[in-house]
């Protein structure tokens, strides 16, 4: 058992055996409220949904196109025909006439070869497997960012509940130096050397509200809801190595699993593919075509007369593209240029991915280390202020050694707090970090908080 724990576990069950009962939101609630309210999350998704049409809309290049195009106007014609050597054998040709005419066609076109189509068809396939990436990542980031914000108002409310703690101390033991003053058992400068301690711990104190009303805004920022209270840690929570132990197969899986990494590796198959595609626009095109035309009007042909006219084809349309004002070869260099953007843009993410976690994964081995060091510093701390305390009693040591030895065990209180709720969100960092985390890593912390707290701010607002 971890003595801080055991002092928390204590105090916080008091509070909730005197204060209102009220609501304390686990880590999966305030998650959940999260995820309905994400502005990020909710982009991601609708995202995704957007590029989900591009691959129906691809698909469409290899279907057949049916195409109809109906004309109606009033058509006049006015002819005048008179050669001589009609004129001269008695044929007038001048003639005029008018009607409603009408022109139908019908065509169909069904793609034999178009490189462009099959090119774009997997360009909508790789644009939807990076928005479903992006998605992933989204919710990762929200995930840890909510449970770090989340083990910021823990640590904070633990470190808030030790200093109230450490206040009441003072202020009691102020109150009792002031009668021995009175009666002349004690000193003016030791009342003085309280006084000023107890003006220290406000002042912390204040500062530790003021922090803890800004995380608790920023995790109502994140959730859209407010809280009235948490579930802090059990006493019995352990820190353990990251598992596997070797830093190198860390490195690996993050090299193979990182999602930001993986959505790269997606980027650069898609400038591959957009290469492909700016080159396919200046092949040539087959396509089967049949067409059908019906017209009804004015023909002038040695006169006017009208016709009723019906044409039918069948057959293939090759396109080849000759020359377009150096078009396709610009797109092609502008392809090729993106292209070797992205590639500086991978390796760069990957040198981050393999820094950020080596980083973490030594930041965790160091934060046991310094936990452990903080629970031999806590039980010093307290055998330190024992021994002041006795001391003082018996006449060998004054106040300020009790003080400075309560302050020291504050510290180590303080120091325990932040390291273990970091080390947390440490481990949250380095699971996103390898593309391995969960919510069942979420749902696993969640079950080690167990011990309902309500909001120490609602405490101070009465005040």
């Amino acid at each position: 058992m971890k003595l801080f724990n055991k002092v928390c576990y204590l105090t916080l069950m008091s509070m909730n055996l005197y204060a209102p009962q009220a609501f304390s939101a686990d880590l999966m609630a305030v998650y959940h409220d999260a995820i309905l309210n994400s502005p990020a999350l909710k982009l991601a998704i609708a995202d995704r949904k957007v590029q989900s049409h591009l691959t129906s809309e691809a698909m469409a290049g290899f279907l057949p196109k049916l195409e109809a195009k109906y004309d109606q106007g009033y058509e006049k014609s006015h002819t005048n025909l008179n050669l001589d050597f009609m004129t001269s054998i008695g044929i007038n040709a001048t003639a005029s006439d008018s009607m409603v005419g009408r022109d139908f066609s019908l065509q169909l076109i069904q793609p034999i070869f178009n490189y462009k189509n099959i090119i774009d068809y997997q360009l909508a396939d790789q644009v939807q497997i990076i928005a479903d990436q992006q998605l992933v990542a989204a919710e990762q980031k929200l995930m840890v960012g909510v449970a770090k914000k989340y083990f910021s108002i823990l640590s904070l409310q633990d470190q808030l509940t030790a200093l109230e703690a450490e206040k009441k101390y003072l202020t009691d033991e102020l109150t009792f130096m002031h009668k021995k003053v009175g009666a002349g058992l004690e000193s003016q400068l030791n009342t003085d050397e309280v006084n000023t301690e107890l003006s220290l711990v406000e002042a912390e104190r204040i500062e530790l509200e003021s922090n803890l009303r800004t995380a608790v805004d920023e995790l109502t920022n994140i959730t859209g809801k407010t809280y009235d209270g948490f579930l802090h840690l059990s006493p019995k929570f352990t820190p353990v190595d990251p598992r596997p132990t070797k830093l190198r197969e860390w490195v690996d899986a993050a090299q193979k699993g990182n999602i930001d990494l993986q959505m790269e590796s997606a980027n650069l198959e898609l400038k591959r593919k957009e290469i492909k595609r700016a080159g396919a626009d200046g092949l040539p095109q087959v396509n089967a075509v049949a067409a059908y035309q019906n017209y009804n009007g004015l023909e002038s042909i040695l006169g006017t007369q009208k016709v009723n006219q019906e044409d039918s084809m069948v057959g293939v349309e090759l396109k080849v593209p000759i020359f377009a004002g150096g078009y396709y070869a610009s797109r092609q260099a502008e392809a090729e240029d993106k292209l070797t953007y992205e590639y500086a843009r991978y390796d760069q993410i990957k040198n981050e991915v393999y820094t950020g976690t080596e980083n973490l994964f030594g930041g965790i081995q160091a934060l046991i280390m310094k936990i452990k060091a903080d629970e031999s510093a806590e039980k010093n701390a307290v055998k330190a202020v024992d021994f002041a305390t006795k001391a003082y009693q018996a006449g060998l040591r004054g106040s300020v050694d009790i003080l400075a030895s309560r302050r020291a065990l504050y510290k180590a209180e303080s120091n325990y707090s932040q390291d273990l709720y970091t080390y947390l969100g440490l481990t949250l960092e380095l699971k996103q970090t390898t593309g391995i985390l969960k919510l069942k890593d979420l749902q696993d912390i969640n079950a080690l908080l167990q011990i309902k707290s309500p909001l120490v701010l609602q405490k101070m607002d009465m005040m």
